[in-house]
Order: structure tokens, then sequence, then C-alpha cells
């Protein structure tokens, strides 16, 4: 008798391990394209961040902003004092600076700079920094903003996926690294990248509620959304434009039931806020009080629009949105304008409601900075910098804009021809920041003709002072004697040469001194000079006119900055 075949055993069932199950969560959030596009561009951002010598084997970065060194400071400064101190960082008696000098600068709250902080020590530990003169280096605080530009453009991204698709989120990734005034302020140690990277998971997080379209969020999830609102408050002041866009995005929504979870929102948002600032614990009342003060109690800063010189307060309302429009590529103006009127016209009936909540959520998040800064007697100036929070929503709304069009354009002429035109203007908008770069914050679009455009329209081509790039320096040890004293114009505040100098191995390798134009005034000394035509005196431009062109960074045929020699 033939024996029996013997049972095959029972087939183990194999469980993936949890580590491939969150790659997996994280692609399915992001996509790869994404994540992709992710890494080349942080990784092409954090290797051209060099103003000034600090790294001379990479490429040149932009030159040394006005305002860079106070964060990058403060910053350092603070991750420090952690260090001895901990959570009496703040105590009057304990809170000194490297120095030994009391430390409480109010301008602006601990978060952003903290930020930069951490990875300027993390940068300097992985990628020590040549001849550094003091205890920071701003090249090594500039990873900071570079990796808060990545996590927002991620950001961006899944927001577009979440709102109408894969391709609508890459494009909105992709309309993000386009923008080249965000992409500008992410090459520099600056508190915007770090702002729009908290205003966007405000929003975000907000946003998630949208998901309950019966009846307003749980107590938790509100509060859950004030944590982050609380993050935003303590990066920067503008963080405080989040209450009008919530506020009435909340109660159009959900009307009087959602006052009680309004409230929470709110009140769990300034907690944060307050208790992540222990400065403010020591003198609560005083201290909010000057903080907020200082948008009113300020020194009046200049702007160069239109031609014309205007106090910062008296600037034409329309400012804020021509300067939009000038630096904005008009694919991604257009794209998002239509995503927004699409999702508008779609009827209340239809199955994607969630998507329509989220998109007013986003055109208020636009609207209502831009309004804001366009009343009168409000302050403003640099560019678009004190409402660059648009950028995130507008490119998200333009991701979805640019899905469609392609979708559109595939029904009409194919999918073999409809990818390449898509992406051939995706190309074409990002001229002006492949073209521009590093100098991302005197880019201009399409509106105005570029830089030569916006040159004859009387706008500003370098108010931050970008143009003396390293190269502008290396070129200027080569033109001038070892040991030669340069003025520099204009001259916004009484450490800019000094940490002009601090930051730069380039000019101490060669012993120039820095002084300012008005403390040296002499025809025969050689002149650095940024076009920030705001501040440029009558004197200084008539100056110009008699002195040879030493050296000069230029972009489309417009000068930047320049060396120039003593006057003829």
């Amino acid at each position: 008798m033939a024996p029996s075949p013997r049972p095959k055993p029972p087939e183990a069932t194999v469980t993936p391990p949890a580590r491939s199950s969150k790659i997996a969560a994280v692609r399915q959030l992001f996509g790869l394209r994404v994540l992709a596009l992710a890494l080349v561009v942080g990784g092409y951002l954090v290797a051209t961040l060099d103003p000034g010598g600090s790294y001379p084997s990479r490429p040149a970065g932009p030159g040394l902003t006005i305002d860079e060194t106070f964060n990058v400071q403060q910053g350092v400064y603070l991750v420090e004092l952690w260090r001895q101190y901990g959570i009496w960082t703040f105590d009057p008696g304990n809170a000194k600076d490297l120095f030994g000098n009391e430390m409480h600068l109010p301008d602006h709250p601990p978060l952003g700079r903290a930020w930069l902080g951490v990875f300027h020590h993390l940068t300097w530990w992985l990628s020590p920094p040549r001849q550094p003169d003091g205890p920071f280096v701003t090249a090594c605080a500039r990873t900071g903003s570079v990796i808060a530009f990545v996590l927002t453009l991620l950001l961006v991204g899944a927001w577009g996926r979440r709102l109408a698709g894969p391709g609508a989120g890459l494009f909105a990734a992709l309309a993000y690294a386009s923008l080249p005034r965000a992409v500008g302020h992410s090459e520099i140690a600056a508190l915007e990248s770090i702002l729009n990277l908290t205003w966007l998971v405000a929003l975000a997080t907000v946003a998630g509620l949208a998901a309950r379209e019966s009846a307003p969020p749980r107590m938790r999830f509100a509060a859950a959304a004030g944590v982050t609102l609380g993050l935003a408050l303590l990066t920067k002041i503008q963080a405080i434009f989040l209450g009008p866009i919530v506020v009435l995005w909340w109660l159009v929504r959900w009307r009087a039931r959602g006052l009680a979870s309004l409230a929470v929102w709110g009140i769990t948002g300034w907690m944060v806020f307050f208790l992540g600032w222990p400065w403010l614990w020591i003198d609560p009342v005083n201290h909010i009080a000057r903080y907020l003060g200082r948008t009113v109690d300020r020194a009046t800063l200049h702007v160069y629009y239109l031609g014309q010189v205007w106090p910062d307060t008296g600037v034409p309302w329309h400012y804020p949105l021509v300067m939009l429009a000038a630096t904005t590529p008009v694919l991604i103006l257009g794209t998002a304008l239509g995503a927004a009127i699409r999702f508008w016209r779609m009827p209340r009936t239809d199955s994607d409601m969630r998507g329509s909540g989220e998109v007013a959520l986003l055109a208020l998040a636009i609207a209502v900075p831009l309004a804001i800064f366009s009343m009168p007697g409000v302050a403003v100036y640099d560019g678009i910098r004190l409402f660059l929070v648009v950028l995130p929503p507008l490119a998200i709304l333009s991701g979805a804009g640019l899905a469609w069009l392609e979708e559109w354009l595939t029904n009409r002429v194919g999918r073999k021809r409809a990818v390449p035109a898509i992406w051939g203007l995706l190309v074409c908008s990002s001229f002006w920041t492949i073209w521009s770069w590093p100098f991302g914050l005197s880019a201009y679009g399409e509106m105005t003709g570029g830089p030569p455009g916006a040159s004859w329209m009387g706008l500003e081509q370098d108010y931050w002072s970008t143009g003396i790039d390293r190269t502008l320096l290396e070129e200027t040890t080569r033109r001038l004697p070892e040991g030669s004293t340069v003025a520099v114009a204009p001259v916004l505040h009484q450490f800019q040469t000094d940490e002009m100098l601090l930051q730069s191995p380039i000019l101490r390798g060669h012993r120039i001194q820095l002084a300012s134009w008005s403390e040296i005034n002499h025809a025969r000394v050689p002149l650095l000079v940024f076009e920030r035509r705001a501040d440029l005196s009558p004197e200084v431009l008539a100056s110009l006119s008699r002195r040879p062109v030493l050296a000069e960074t230029v972009r489309f045929g417009v000068r930047l900055a320049a060396l120039y020699g003593p006057e003829d």
C-alpha cells in the first residue's frame, strides 16, 4: 500500500515590518517625486550659502544681508543659554549672552531664531567654517532657512496632493520651488522661511478640521490646532494674521455652533505663545505691550517705489498687489486664480466639499495679509518680505490649477502633447528663479519684463545687500591694495560694516577696513555700494557719476552692487 502523502505545513503569514509601513505612509503622503524634488532642491541650496568666504570650496551664495547677523547672534545665544541654564534661560539673574551682557531682545519671539541657532551649531559641527572670527558664522545658520524651505515645499506638495491628486501635489511643489522670492529667502538666515513653515502648519491643522462637515471640531482637535497657532506666533508677529483668517473661515463654516471650539483654538494658541517665551513671564503686561508696540513705535524705513522714495507708512495702497504681481511668475498667479474660481463654481452638492472648504481657507490666507498691508498707515517695505506668507497657499492653488490645465489639454490634444506643454510652461516660469540665482530677492518676473523692466519702472533692485557677494568681495581684494579703507553705502545700522568684516574671511585676510560713507565722505576713498535706492542719498548718487566702476554684480544687465574707485 502506497504511503499517504505528507500534509503540507500551513503557510506562514508574513507581517510586513513596521518600518516598511511607515515608509509607505510617507510615500503616500508626499509622493516619491515630491520627496526627490525636495532632496535635490535642498541639497543644492545647502551647498550654495557662503556669503563671504567661510566655505571657499563651495559655490558662492547671496551676500550678507543687513539684518542676518542679529538673527544668527540671538539664535546662537539662545542655544548656548539653554545649554547652560535650561528652563532658567530667561531668568533676569542668568540671562547673559556670550559676552556677559544682558540679553532680552524682544523684537522677535524666540522660536525662529532658536531654529537658526540649532542649525548653526549642527552645521558648524558637521562642516566647520574657515577662519571664524567670533562665536557665530552666518553661513552655518543659513542651513536652518533651507531646511524650513524644504519642509514647507513638502507640506505644499502634500496639501496639493490631498486637494486635487498626485499630479497637483507635484505641480504645487514645483510651483513653490519656482517662486524666486521664496527661494531667495531660503538662502539667508532670516525668519521668513521659518514663518512660512509654521504658518502653513497652522493652516494645515485647521484645514484638517474641515473633514467634519456636519459638526464643529471636537475640543481636543481644536486645542491641537491651537498648539500649531502658538508655534507660528512664537516665530514672528505676522502670525497674528492667522486670527482673522481662521475666525472668519470658522464662523462661516460652523457659525455659532463653532464658537466654543474656536475659543479653545485661540486660547490654546496664546497659551503656547506665552509659555514658549519665558521673557514674557518676567513682566507679562509690560512685555507683551512692549512687543506688540514695536509695530507702531519704531524707526521709519524708506521705500523706493515707482521711482519715488516713500516713508514706510505712506506707501501707496497698491504696493502689495503690484509687488506680488511683479515678483511672481504669471503661470503661478494665473493657475492659482483659475483653481480658486473652479472650486468656487463647484455645485454645493459636489462630493468634494472638503476640498472647497480648504480652498476657501487658502484663499483667505492670501487675501487677508494683502488686504492688511494695503490699508493706509500700515508700514510696508522690503519687497514682499512682510507678506511672504501668501506664497505657500498660492503655490498649493497653483498646483491644483496646473493639474486641471494638464487634464484639459490632454482631452484636447492628447497626453503626448499635453505633458510636454505643461512641463515646458513650468520650465519657462522658473526662468527668473534660475537665472537670478543666487539673488532671488532681486528677481522680477514677466509682469515687469524682468529686472530691466523693474528698474525702468522705479522698483528697488537690491534692498538687502545680497549683491555684495563673495565674488564681488574677491574682486575687491584683487583691485585694492592690502589694508585699504573702503566706504560703504547705504549703511542702515551702526553694526553693519563691522559685521561685514566679521563675516568675511576674504576681507579680513586682505586687511580691508570698512566705514560708513557718512563717516569718511572723502573723494579719494573707494566706495562699495548696493542698489537700495531708498537710502542712497543725492550726495552718494552724485559721487557715483564721478567714479570708475572697478567691479560689479549684474543680473540681466541690471547692477545690484558695485565697487567704485576714487573720484576722477
